[in-house]
C-alpha cells in the first residue's frame, strides 16, 4: 500500500505572496516544512502539489532540490490537484497538509492516527478530531499548533471528485468527505492532551501574514538551534516562556469556515 502526504503549496497567496520561498532561520520555509514531515515513524512518500503557473516554477524548485516529488495542476480547483497527484503517483492513502504549516508535527497525533486507519481497513476519512455521529459534529480538542490531520483513501478522492460541486469542496479538498459521513466513513480522536490550546486567533500556527513570518521566525530562532525536530510541546513550552509573541499577532484576522454541507445538510465543525 503506498502511503504519502500531498502538501498544496502555491507562491500566489494574496495574503503573503511567496510564503512558501520566505527564509525561516536560514532556508525557504517549504524546505522546513519538508523537513518537519521528515519525522513521521512511517514510511511515507513527499509530493509537493502546487500549479501550473509560472510563478509556481521556484516551488518545485525547492522541492526537487530537497528531494521529493512534484505535482503540478489546477490553482482554484484544488481537489482535482490533489486526485491527480495521488492518481499519477499511484497512492493509496493520502495524507493531506498545507505548505504554511510549518510546526507541523506528524509523531504528535498523525503517526498513531495512520495506524489506526491501517489496521481497521474500512475508513474512508480520518482526522485528529472526535466525531459525534449522532449529532454530525466534529469537536477539535488538539492544540492547533501542527496537529491538523486528515486522512483519507484514493477511492474517497475519487468519489468526491466524481460528486462534489459546492465551490467550496474543490478549493478545499475534504469538505465534501467530513460534511458527508452517510456517504463516506468517517472517524477521528484526540489523543487525549489537556494542557494549553494553541488556538489560530491567540497563537501562530500557520504562514498568512507578515506577522506570523515574524512569530514562526521567532519559534525557529528559539528551538531549532538546539532541537531541529523539537516537539509540539516544545513549541508550547516556548509559548509559555514568550507571552509577548501573542502580541505579534494580535490583531491577525483568520478565514472563518463557511461551508456547511451539500443540499439541506448543515454539519457542525467546532475550533
Amino acid at each position: 500500500m503506498h502511503k504519502a502526504f500531498i502538501a498544496q503549496a502555491r507562491m500566489t497567496s494574496s495574503r503573503l505572496p511567496g510564503k512558501v520561498g520566505m527564509d525561516i532561520c536560514g532556508a525557504p520555509a517549504l524546505y522546513r516544512m519538508i523537513e518537519r514531515l521528515r519525522l513521521s515513524r512511517h514510511d511515507m512518500d513527499i509530493i509537493i502539489a502546487t500549479t501550473t503557473n509560472h510563478q509556481d516554477d521556484i516551488v518545485e524548485k525547492i522541492a526537487l532540490e530537497c528531494g521529493v516529488k512534484v505535482f503540478r495542476g489546477s490553482e482554484n480547483h484544488v481537489l482535482s490537484r490533489y486526485y491527480y497527484a495521488a492518481k499519477e503517483n499511484n497512492v493509496d492513502v493520502i495524507c493531506r497538509v498545507t505548505c504554511d504549516d510549518l510546526l507541523y508535527d506528524p509523531r504528535w497525533l498523525f503517526d498513531d492516527l495512520m495506524d489506526e486507519f491501517l489496521a481497521d481497513g474500512n475508513y474512508d476519512y480520518m482526522c485528529a478530531m472526535d466525531y459525534n455521529k449522532e449529532t454530525n459534529s466534529w469537536a477539535n480538542n488538539e492544540p492547533c499548533c501542527g496537529c491538523g490531520v486528515e486522512i483519507f483513501t484514493f477511492n474517497a478522492i475519487e468519489r468526491c471528485m466524481n460528486e462534489a460541486t459546492d465551490p467550496y469542496c474543490t478549493e478545499h479538498v475534504t469538505p465534501y468527505l467530513y460534511m458527508n459521513p452517510d456517504l463516506f466513513r468517517c472517524g477521528g480522536h484526540g489523543s487525549g492532551y489537556d494542557g494549553p490550546n494553541i488556538k489560530p486567533d491567540n497563537y501562530g500556527t500557520s504562514l498568512d501574514t507578515k506577522e506570523d513570518l515574524q512569530l514562526l521566525r521567532n519559534i525557529y530562532e528559539e528551538l531549532y538551534p538546539t532541537k531541529p525536530d523539537f516537539t509540539i510541546l516544545d513549541i508550547i513550552e516556548a509559548y509559555q516562556h514568550h507571552p509577548e509573541w501573542q502580541q505579534i499577532i494580535a490583531e491577525v484576522g483568520r478565514t472563518p469556515v463557511t461551508y456547511h454541507g451539500e443540499g439541506d445538510k448543515n454539519t457542525q465543525w467546532e475550533h
